[in-house]
């Protein structure tokens, strides 16, 4: 079973996924407005991410 998980910072403007299922952590911009996501920066190749946790005050 392929795992996915997602965490927003604590700002509010970044949304990071962990994807399993690819071996991908991808980070997107997010409007705190409208919600709408934009990729960050090319996605990070790591062997089987399963969780993320945003750190933070």
């Amino acid at each position: 079973m392929c795992r996915t998980d997602v965490a927003l910072s604590s700002d509010g403007r970044l949304l990071f996924c962990a994807n399993q299922g690819s071996d991908t952590l991808t980070a997107f911009q997010r409007d705190p407005a409208t919600g709408h996501l934009t990729p960050a920066c090319e996605p990070l190749v790591i062997t089987e991410p399963t969780s993320v946790l945003s750190i933070g005050p």
